[in-house]
């Protein structure tokens, strides 16, 4: 289990910024976007402002 644990922690993280209906369509079809075998992790921001993508 500490295995697991600390392979998550040393994935990359990326964040995905998204409005409310976004976020939630994401969050459906998170198994489709994100394996346990990926190399990364993904972090969903629900936000309704516009938001600077270069950012």
């Amino acid at each position: 289990m500490q295995d697991i644990l600390r392979a998550r922690q040393q994935a990359l993280l990326i964040r995905l910024s998204a409005g409310t209906a976004t976020a939630h369509f994401l969050a459906d079809k998170f198994s489709l976007l994100n394996r346990p075998s990926d190399g990364f992790r993904l972090n969903f921001v629900t936000t309704e402002a516009v938001l600077d993508i270069a950012h």
